[in-house]
């Protein structure tokens, strides 16, 4: 099981950027990509999840693409998923009991 938020002990599978985005599309996020203004060759895409899924008002939040190390098995590392969970539990109040994914 691959989670944002965590939830239990154990080891955790890696989160694919592919499957991220899959997930925030089935949740009729809108997603536009952005180019990283000449730092790299990265990409970053903004998401704007729908107002009628968040606690606090949607805003929009920017996220890179694994790049680095990751890049090329376009997996966040840990301490990316790890981030990203307090972002969204910051920005719009989502937890590991609001948001999954059924595998």
């Amino acid at each position: 099981m691959c989670v944002i938020f965590s939830i239990g002990k154990g080891r955790k599978a890696l989160l694919r950027w592919d499957d991220f985005v899959k997930a925030m599309l089935s949740l009729r996020s809108e997603i536009s990509p952005i180019r990283n203004g000449g730092k790299g060759s990265g990409l970053k895409c903004v998401f704007t999840p729908p107002a009628s899924l968040c606690d606090k008002p949607a805003v929009p939040f920017k996220w890179d693409e694994p790049h680095g190390q990751q890049k090329g098995n376009g997996q966040f590392d840990r301490k990316a998923s790890s981030r990203l969970g307090r972002l969204l539990a910051r920005k719009y109040g989502w937890d590991g009991n609001t948001v999954f994914v059924k595998q």
